[in-house]
């Protein structure tokens, strides 16, 4: 995917502050009271509207929603993770005398897993 491990490391920085962005917009969403929304929809403001809409009329989508994007975000950071810094890892392994197949198997738990 990306040569340069800075290089993917930004790539996965922006990922996570793009994933940031998302989870601040998904609990000032559920955690907005309704009567307050209810006053900004009668004040004309047409974001109050429809989070009244999506909130009553489709819950479970907006939820299914967010969680989709919280794991497509966690997918694309851990794909750019392992295809960037497996192999640099797996041989930094290699040199302390670590068979190749534990030290790949190292490599992907050590990136995969956090």
């Amino acid at each position: 995917m990306l040569e340069d491990p800075l290089q993917s490391l930004l790539v996965c920085l922006v990922l996570l502050l793009f994933e940031g962005v998302v989870t601040a917009s998904e609990i000032s969403v559920f955690s907005v009271r309704e009567t307050r929304l209810q006053q900004l929809a009668e004040e004309g403001r047409k974001s109050a509207s429809r989070i009244l809409t999506m909130q009553s009329d489709q819950p479970l989508e907006l939820q299914q929603t967010t969680l989709f994007t919280h794991y497509l975000l966690h997918l694309l950071i851990g794909a750019v993770a392992i295809s960037s810094w497996m192999l640099p890892l797996t041989e930094l392994l290699l040199l302390y005398n670590c068979p190749e197949a534990l030290a790949v198997l190292f490599a992907v738990v050590l990136i995969a897993l956090p």
